[in-house]
């Protein structure tokens, strides 16, 4: 899973926090709302696809590991993307 919920509201002492769906199956990278991620931009092992119209409200404490902060360049697309998901303007 991909934490998109603002880094702000993550640090507060709500218990949730917004994700979207991460798979290996890059095949799935052409369909819309589907952003491929390379695995030099995330710390994850393989090459993965975020699927952001895949998004769910999780509990923190279900969140098992913590790989890392994405990419500047990676952080950029899926904003962008996400905005385009949510048809945020």
């Amino acid at each position: 899973m991909l934490i998109v919920q603002a880094d702000y509201i993550n640090r507060t002492r709500i218990e949730t926090t917004i994700v979207a769906a991460l798979t290996t199956n890059l095949d799935l990278e052409n369909l819309s709302g589907n952003l491929l991620l390379e695995r030099h931009e995330t710390g994850l092992r393989k090459d993965s696809v975020v699927n952001l119209t895949q998004l769910k409200t999780v509990n923190k404490d279900a969140l098992l590991e913590r790989i890392g902060p994405l990419s500047n360049v990676a952080r950029f697309s899926v904003d962008r993307e996400l905005a385009r998901v949510l048809d945020l303007g």
